[in-house]
């Protein structure tokens, strides 16, 4: 039984060390045959761009599987201008498409 504990400010941190070790036993291996098929492919049907905001969680809110997203996340969404030299978004947008 995990507790939460408070603070003046709000819940305590998640603990990160117990979420990879409840996926590890819990989720990986009700979803071993989805993980097995995306390390051999990897065909993602939609580009979403989001905000990098710690609330907006895109595979929540659209309920994706792993697999299905490519999630570009930025402060304020936004997606700059076209411009030479080196963009990350514009990389991964074209990556993506």
């Amino acid at each position: 039984m995990q507790t939460t504990h408070t603070t003046q400010a709000g819940p305590a941190p998640h603990d990160l060390a117990d979420g990879v070790a409840r996926f590890r036993h819990e989720v990986f291996p009700a979803k071993a045959d989805l993980f097995a098929r995306l390390a051999e492919v990897h065909r993602p049907t939609t580009l979403f761009i989001g905000c990098s905001d710690a609330r907006v969680v895109p595979e929540l809110i659209t309920q994706s599987e792993p697999g299905e997203l490519f999630v570009v996340r930025t402060a304020g969404n936004l997606v700059p201008a076209h411009a030479p030299g080196a963009d990350g978004v514009a990389a991964s947008i074209e990556y993506a498409v």
